[in-house]
């Protein structure tokens, strides 16, 4: 798993847009269990990347890429902030991801703390991955602030992909 998610933080130095496909969370739609046929392009451009060590580190003015120091670090793997757009990225190679209510709410507390608001959650997962469901809460219990952010997959080298413009380098070429 670390050398995906490695991968894909690259994939986030470069310009370019992610297509996802939204999860939905109510186990009485349909849809339930697999992506709904909602596209979204997430667009990324060219910007700075700063690791941090704390989640206070994320500045509010500043557009970038955030990226945790330590693999270790809880419920994210990188924060996007475009504008006053974040959108928090998870990559993971498992079948789901279900992230602590603790993890959460730190995170979303720090950001609140600042006027951030989590516009989406995207799960970064590789083509052999079949999550494929809106990922609760691991101790499966309703959190207002993390059920109201909008989740969705990207499958990379699947039927999900990764688009970058003509003029930058093809990602999996390099």
């Amino acid at each position: 798993g670390i050398f995906f998610e490695r991968y894909v933080l690259e994939l986030l130095k470069q310009e370019g847009a992610a297509l996802c496909r939204r999860l939905c969370p109510d186990p009485a739609t349909p849809q339930h269990g697999s992506p709904t046929l909602e596209q979204w392009t997430f667009p990324i451009k060219s910007m700075e990347v700063f690791p941090f060590k704390s989640i206070d580190s994320v500045q509010r003015g500043l557009d970038a890429l955030w990226i945790p120091e330590s693999t270790e670090f809880p419920f994210v793997d990188a924060i996007v902030k475009i504008g006053g757009k974040v959108t928090l990225i998870q990559c993971t190679v498992q079948l789901s991801h279900p992230p602590t209510k603790s993890s959460v709410e730190q995170i979303l507390k720090s950001l609140d703390s600042k006027e951030l608001k989590p516009e989406s959650l995207v799960w970064v997962v590789d083509s052999r991955s079949r999550l494929s469901s809106w990922q609760p809460l691991h101790e499966n219990v309703a959190y207002p602030a993390y059920d109201s952010i909008p989740q969705y997959v990207c499958r990379v080298d699947e039927f999900m992909c990764w688009v970058a413009p003509k003029t930058a380098t093809d990602p999996e070429k390099s």
